[in-house]
């Protein structure tokens, strides 16, 4: 059991680091270099590390790896449990969502405990922009993809908002790590979300509250961001992540505020 730890604990580094020595992996993992020499040996001779010159990258058989995993199945036997529990404490509903190519998908949902509650009947959305899941997923993206994504919103929807001030929020959301979505009208919803990531650099899901509109001003208070932090924090630490990046929604919530 030990030998499977430390060699899962060289094949971390080598994802993190790029091209890696011997030595450089032993000082890394706080393993003797001869010990770490016989463990990328045996990773390499099972091509999970590629190795040339002594120095060593991520092989083609975590690739392998890496290409098996379902995010669908997986995050969502995970998330579903956790957010059935948050939709008690904040009596909303709850939503968790993927990026898959360059839609969002439904991992896990559940309504909130009383009668008024926001359904999400849908499997997927087009575009990541229409959910505050997705949006705080796109802010945390590759900035150079954004445009085109920000680009078929507004194609899809007349909200009246512009690609510059688009990119602004963007930006607000990265920042803050917390991102709103409001839906005007006789049937308006608010929803706030933040991620849950699988290392400090990551974001691989969102979790989100909703609610009518005219519930803004309780959904978007620290009564319900707090334990939807927290939440999304104790997902983290089960994919693998112990201290994620933690939402800070003082500045959002004034920008909000401000905006009444």
């Amino acid at each position: 059991m030990q030998s499977v730890h430390r060699a899962l604990t060289l094949l971390e580094a080598v994802a993190q680091y790029g091209e890696v020595g011997v030595t450089e992996l032993a000082a890394i993992a706080g393993l003797k270099v001869s010990t770490t020499h016989g463990l990328v040996k045996t990773l390499a001779n099972r091509h999970y590390l590629a190795g040339s010159a002594g120095r060593y990258r991520i092989g083609p058989a975590s690739s392998i790896l890496v290409s098996a995993w379902d995010p669908l199945a997986t995050l969502g036997t995970i998330i579903q449990p956790a957010i059935e529990e948050l939709a008690e404490v904040v009596g909303h509903s709850v939503t968790a969502t993927v990026v898959v190519g360059r839609e969002l998908r439904k991992l896990a949902y559940t309504p909130a405990p009383g009668p008024i509650t926001i359904t999400a009947t849908k499997d997927g959305w087009p575009n990541p922009m229409m959910l505050a899941t997705g949006r705080v997923l796109l802010a945390h993206s590759d900035e150079a993809g954004w445009p085109s994504v920000v680009e078929s919103f507004l194609e899809r929807e007349s909200s009246g908002w512009t690609a510059e001030r688009m990119f602004d929020e963007l930006h607000l959301i990265r920042r803050t790590r917390l991102a709103t979505r409001f839906s005007r009208g006789s049937r308006g919803t608010c929803a706030v979300a933040v991620g849950i990531w699988s290392s400090e650099t990551t974001m691989v899901a969102a979790i989100g509250c909703s609610a009518p509109l005219f519930l803004a001003d309780e959904l978007l208070s620290r009564s319900t961001i707090d334990p939807l932090s927290a939440a999304a924090a104790a997902l983290s630490a089960q994919l693998g992540c112990a201290n994620p990046p933690a939402p800070q929604p003082d500045e959002i919530l004034g920008v909000l505020q401000d905006g009444q």
